[in-house]
């Protein structure tokens, strides 16, 4: 009788220790979750970031081939002159 205790006893402990371990799996699985969710709108703000700083590249570029045209323009006419 006294044997028969102590095996039910032994796989209750060894079923509360699995239920334990999933849901600790679980916890950290929402974890992981919840960090992979905030590293992806991380990357999504960096990348919009570089998009915002590519446009505004192009458009210093092109400024500045605009003013570098504008002299020599003024370059040639005062070499005609």
């Amino acid at each position: 009788m006294e044997n028969i205790s102590e095996n039910q006893s032994a796989k209750t402990s060894v079923k509360s220790r699995g239920e334990q371990s999933a849901t600790t799996d679980k916890k950290k699985l929402k974890v992981l979750k919840t960090a992979l969710k905030e590293e992806r709108h991380a990357k999504e703000e960096l990348i919009n970031e570089l998009q915002a700083i590519k446009n505004r590249n192009q458009e210093l570029e092109k400024e500045n081939d605009e003013t570098n045209n504008k002299y020599l323009k003024l370059y040639d006419e005062n070499d005609r002159l």
